[in-house]
């Protein structure tokens, strides 16, 4: 090592190399093609054992600092190749986490290089840097490993490698917002997992199958998935599995009003995360209470949650959960009528996500800077971001997210006094509600509807919304839904004096 320094430091003395940083180095142009040229004349045999070497140094260096940085799931990983070539000493996850981001580049480089002569080494790297660049938001650099691993799998027969690549795609296309061709790429794997007894493989694709169906609101497919998840991992012993489906399931719990069945979920998964050392799984524990909390109108749990799972995100470096967080705090900021920090927190989540890709993130973060704008009464900008949120949402499929972008239109357009555009959004709110079996979002299409045929002097339209979907079932009733200002009591109280003022009208019309 000591050579190699002292000859570094004769080469940048004498103006042949530069040093961007300390103890980093970069060839000048010329230089570099001259050593290019010189690198052909030497034997075959000498190039392709420098090469080894090289692949040798990346494999052992980049498994320890992922084991580092995500220790909780190191035994899936493939251990590194047997090797003499020196690698940098990395003794804590900051040191790892330093390594990976300068190295990157380098490394993918070079996993894409071999994988013509050296399969072995392009897998390896596939394997290893996914949760690196999953984290970090490179989800376009993921896409083209994935994609060039699976072509090495699928020609050198390795099955595992290629059941992998295939999770690894269908996560990017996820988080991109493309729900078909992510709901693909899991079907492959779990058909490849069951196929060839990798139970591990199959219970990531259940439950990431389980995350595609509860974005598009399939909620009973969604907890199929996570149930069959859930029931595999526990007769293998695979907590990470586990988590998952479990935080998948306190998801589905949420909309379909079980709260108390949520809120055990999510504990249950803060518990065994604490318990393994899992930091995105309590990431995704934290975020998970503080949407239940926020929902039953408990705002000091639900930030406390999620200013936990930020500053835990933004220890451990994942985007995506980072920018969950944000949104998570930028609604109880917004129900609480705090539109400062609600806006700080949805503009941060809203720059993430499009500097990273992440379809998702941007949409909500859209949908809650337009209630921001609601609150503030800048109709306009928000009626903006309530269109560009629809507009994304339809070509994703995110039908939530569909419904949220119509409910805020209508809203928008009701208090600026276009009140036929009002119904017709709101209307499409309340299919949406309705095809989602989602009572609370229900009340808030039929409040919004109501609001709208009493405005147009139209008493009878108004009545036939009176009656919220939750008055059967009122434990399943929320205490806030999503929107500034508007609580279950305020719909309640709004119909209820509608019902009061007019004529009631009869059950069965």
């Amino acid at each position: 090592m000591e050579d190699a320094r002292r000859l570094l430091d004769e080469l940048y003395t004498a103006s042949l190399i530069n040093q961007p940083s300390h103890r980093r180095y970069t060839l000048h142009d010329l230089v570099a093609a001259y050593a290019t040229s010189l690198a052909g004349e030497l034997p075959e045999a000498d190039r392709s054992a420098a090469l080894d070497r090289l692949c040798a140094h990346y494999a052992t260096t980049s498994c320890r600092a992922t084991n580092l940085t995500h220790p909780w799931d190191a035994a899936r990983r493939p251990q590194p190749p047997a090797t003499h070539t020196p690698v940098p000493t990395l003794d804590d996850r900051d040191q790892a986490q330093c390594w990976l981001d300068t190295e990157i580049d380098n490394l993918l480089a070079t996993a894409h290089h071999t994988a013509g002569d050296r399969p072995d080494h392009t897998l390896h790297q596939s394997a290893t840097l996914t949760r690196h660049l999953r984290t970090r938001g490179r989800y376009h650099q993921a896409a083209l490993l994935y994609r060039r691993a699976l072509a090495v799998a699928r020609r050198t027969g390795d099955h595992t490698a290629e059941q992998h690549a295939l999770i690894g795609l269908g996560g990017v296309h996820y988080v991109q917002g493309r729900y078909g061709p992510a709901a693909d790429s899991y079907e492959k794997a779990l058909a490849g997992g069951r196929r060839t007894g990798n139970h591990a493989t199959a219970q990531d694709a259940l439950n990431d199958l389980g995350m595609v169906h509860n974005a598009q609101g399939r909620y009973g497919l969604a907890a199929e998935r996570f149930e069959q998840a859930l029931a595999s991992a526990r007769r293998t012993g695979n907590c990470h599995a586990e988590q998952i489906a479990l935080g998948g399931l306190g998801y589905v719990h949420v909309v379909r009003g079980a709260y108390g069945r949520a809120t055990a979920c999510w504990e249950s998964v803060l518990t065994s995360a604490r318990r393994t050392g899992n930091r995105h799984a309590e990431q995704y524990a934290l975020r998970g209470l503080g949407y239940v909390y926020r929902v039953r109108g408990r705002y000091p749990p639900a930030l406390d949650c999620l200013e936990q799972a930020l500053a835990s995100a933004r220890r451990t470096g994942p985007c995506h959960a980072e920018q969950m967080a944000l949104i998570g705090l930028g609604h109880v900021h917004l129900l609480r009528g705090a539109d400062e920090p609600a806006a700080d927190c949805f503009g941060q989540a809203l720059a993430g996500a499009r500097r990273t890709g992440n379809q998702g993130t941007e949409q909500e973060s859209l949908i809650g800077l337009g209630y921001v704008h609601v609150l503030r009464g800048a109709h306009g900008l928000a009626a903006d971001r309530f269109q560009q949120a629809l507009t994304s949402t339809r070509h994703t499929g995110y039908r939530n997210g569909q419904f949220e972008a119509h409910q805020g239109l209508g809203r928008v357009h009701h208090a600026t006094n276009h009140h036929h555009e009002a119904l017709d959004h709101h209307n499409t709110a309340l299919q949406l509600s309705i095809d989602l079996t989602q009572p609370a979002n229900q009340a808030r299409a039929r409040d919004g509807l109501a609001r709208t045929y009493q405005a147009m002097h139209n008493p009878g339209q108004a009545r036939h919304h009176c009656r919220p979907p939750w008055t059967c079932s009122p434990r399943s009733a929320p205490t806030t839904p999503e929107e500034p200002t508007v609580t279950t009591a305020t719909i309640r109280t709004h119909l209820h004096n509608l019902a009061q003022r007019h004529t009631p009208i009869h059950s069965g019309q």
